[in-house]
């Protein structure tokens, strides 16, 4: 992905994560000031079928922000699933291809734990289980018991 300039005209902001069992798309105006204000949301929990509908609610959150097309995309890169991965660096490459714009991507957990902290003002970790008994934390990937089985629930 490219480096990105700051540009005036650049106001339409597209973002999504298909890197693990769910699907997230939002789309932002950015201001003048660099604030971010949401304009449409899409959350759904669609295992083994990002694929299938990351386009449809591309397309969905697109109409609902009444836009052709956004002026920058911007994609998780994980950690996820291999095949999520996959499905959201090439969707944010060819869409930023067609669409003749600029795409960036940034590390999930980074995503959440900025996200989560301005929304709670509390210091935040996330984690995603990476399975095996592995869990993604703060952008590592830790083996977090070396023995025991563990249920995601418990740490939830």
């Amino acid at each position: 992905m490219e480096r990105i300039e700051k540009k005036a005209d650049m106001r339409k902001v597209l973002f999504f994560d298909a890197t693990n069992q769910w699907i997230i798309v939002e789309t932002f105006h950015l201001d003048s000031d660099g604030k971010l204000k949401a304009i449409a949301s899409y959350f759904g929990i669609h295992p083994r079928e990002s694929s299938k509908f990351l386009i449809q609610e591309l397309q969905n959150i697109l109409k609902k922000s009444d836009w052709k097309a956004p002026d920058l995309i911007v994609s998780a890169l994980g950690p996820g699933s291999f095949t999520g991965l996959r499905i959201a660096v090439s969707t944010a490459r060819n869409l930023s291809q067609l669409w003749k714009i600029p795409s960036i991507g940034f590390d999930s957990l980074n995503i959440y734990t900025s996200f989560y902290r301005q929304e709670t003002g509390d210091p935040v970790v996330v984690g995603i289980e990476a399975k095996q008994k592995n869990l993604f934390r703060n952008g590592r990937y830790k083996r977090i018991f070396r023995i025991y089985r563990y249920k995601t629930e418990r740490y939830s």
